[in-house]
């Protein structure tokens, strides 16, 4: 039951939120903030909504047109609910986003960074 749960939250976050075409990277630098931003906002919402406390979320940062075959999705990440430590030393809960990055000059490997 649980997994069809994380499956469902799955495919209805990247069936709703996949039209993104903006991107960010491992450095923390958001190409397009006023597109990643609201989306990001959505699918945070989304989850709470359903009481989501793990998700696979997946997202397309360039046009699908531009993609090779068989590549739907170009961003993979993970969203923890979680207790949060803010600048200021408060705590709040939230996601937070484990994000799959390439590394930079070897796109075999890729690295996990939290956003």
């Amino acid at each position: 039951m649980i997994r069809i749960f994380f499956a469902s939250i799955l495919l209805f976050t990247v069936g709703v939120f996949s039209n993104v075409h903006a991107s960010s990277n491992s450095n923390g630098v958001i190409v397009q903030p006023e597109l990643v931003i609201p989306y990001a906002k959505r699918v945070e919402n989304e989850l709470a909504k359903r009481g989501a406390h793990v998700a696979i979320v997946a997202r397309v940062g360039q046009d699908p047109k531009d993609l090779p075959s068989g590549i739907e999705y170009t961003h993979v990440a993970f969203w923890v609910y979680s207790e949060m430590a803010l600048p200021n030393g408060e705590t709040v809960n939230g996601y937070v986003v484990h994000n799959l990055y390439q590394l930079v000059g070897d796109s075999s490997q890729s690295e996990l960074i939290t956003d």
